[in-house]
């Protein structure tokens, strides 16, 4: 994270990059490469152009220091010790490139995030193409148009994403930062066009007919308000009256009954297959614990005791994941990865909460804003964590990195603030 002028401060460089961010949303289209999936490719190219930042300036950016390092190296070690012991070892100590591909992700943000692209490239390269996703799932939903909504012979109103899940945590991940980008718009053309992705993303969240996102939606809808309280001024209300007036008559006009009964499910004392089904993932997950509560079973192990188990053969027997970040930690890592990978989470928040203090204090409104954006995105994607696996999730490796990057900024800022005084 240089601020001097370099390779990766290149516009080309920055291109690449950018463009790695917005293959997220994209996953049939990122496995369509030839020989290797798109983004690995892009991912290459980076660590080309990092190997010769390296040479040419022998030494690593501010922001490899840092607090999540040792939490790294721990949360490392115990799926490596577990995956080393386990029944299951060849298949759990092929499961640690998952953890491999996430650090090199790492790494790759670590070097080219910087300030200028917190507050702008990447809300952009997110917004848009997690918005593009979303477009295209909503046309799939809203008009049933099947064109770049069948995959593999199905035709799914998931936009080009793998599952329901997916879909609705990145429009969910996503909102918040957007309508940071809307509130600090410069023009009246940024505003409606960040007004417009939100929206977007809305009705993408819709057409996955996600409870989980659906329930998520109102959560940070209710965070958002709450953090951006001081805002709400008198000039504001007509634009949000007309907004929400605009939002109802969608709602009430394009929205299939179907989504309406789907989530009335969550309050009914009926369970669905899908419920009955996680739960007995619970079950089996502690059962599992249980009887390796230290180290657990080996790194994303769970399939593999799942399809073994006596609950299974209620249930279509395949080898299916936990859907619960938190379970399938404990399963593979028992208490110890658990605790650790809680260690983890903590010290994001932290970072991010101190840096938000720490831009309120230096009268910095923008930063602050942003770091409160990526704050909520963090939140409510851990709570994700409790219906989604998250390990391999690249969003959620993004905000992690950007907590670090976040720190480091709001740091030097205190710094020179010291020097002034």
């Amino acid at each position: 994270m240089s601020s001097d002028e370099s390779i990766l401060t290149h516009p080309l460089s920055r291109l690449i990059y950018y463009l790695l961010l917005s293959t997220i949303p994209f996953y049939y289209w990122r496995q369509a490469f030839p020989v290797v999936p798109f983004d690995w490719f892009l991912a290459f190219i980076l660590m080309i152009i990092i190997l010769i930042h390296l040479v040419i300036t022998k030494r690593l950016p501010e922001a490899f220091f840092n607090n999540l390092n040792i939490w790294f190296i721990l949360f490392f070690l115990i799926n490596l010790i577990s995956s080393l012991f386990s029944e299951y070892r060849d298949f759990a100590l092929s499961e640690l490139f998952v953890l491999f591909q996430g650090y090199v992700f790492i790494i790759i943000n670590l070097f080219f995030l910087d300030r200028k692209s917190l507050a702008g490239g990447l809300p952009m390269a997110l917004g848009l193409s997690i918005g593009l996703n979303s477009l295209i799932a909503s046309l799939g939903y809203f008009f049933g148009m099947t064109y770049m909504n069948t995959w593999e012979g199905h035709f799914r109103t998931l936009g080009v994403t793998l599952g329901s899940n997916t879909l609705s945590l990145m429009c969910v991940f996503i909102i918040p930062i957007l309508v940071y980008a809307m509130i600090n718009a410069k023009s009246a053309g940024s505003f409606f066009s960040y007004m417009f992705l939100v929206f977007i993303n809305v009705c993408g969240l819709v057409s996955s007919e996600s409870r989980g996102g659906f329930l998520h939606l109102l959560i940070i809808s209710m965070m958002m308000v709450f953090f951006n309280r001081q805002r709400f001024q008198p000039r504001f209300f007509g634009i949000a009256i007309s907004f929400l007036a605009f939002a109802v008559l969608v709602v009430g006009v394009a929205i299939p009954d179907s989504y309406f009964e789907r989530q009335k499910t969550l309050l009914s004392e009926e369970q669905d297959t899908s419920f009955r089904r996680r739960a007995a993932y619970i079950k089996v997950g502690l059962d599992s614990f249980m009887e390796n509560p230290i180290f657990g079973k080996g790194t994303g192990t769970f399939p593999k005791i799942w399809v073994k188990s006596k609950e299974v053969l209620y249930f279509k027997i395949t080898e299916r994941p936990t859907h619960n970040t938190y379970l399938d930690v404990l399963v593979s890592t028992g208490i110890i990865g658990l605790l650790i990978f809680l260690g983890l989470m903590f010290q994001v928040f932290k970072d991010i909460s101190r840096s938000i203090q720490l831009f309120d204090i230096m009268g910095d409104d923008e930063y602050k804003t942003i770091s409160i954006s990526y704050m909520l995105a963090f939140l409510i994607t851990c709570s994700y964590g409790l219906i989604k696996n998250l390990l391999d999730f690249k969003l959620f490796i993004l905000v992690i990195s950007l907590s670090q990057v976040i720190y480091l900024l709001s740091m030097r800022e205190k710094g020179k603030s010291y020097e002034l005084d």
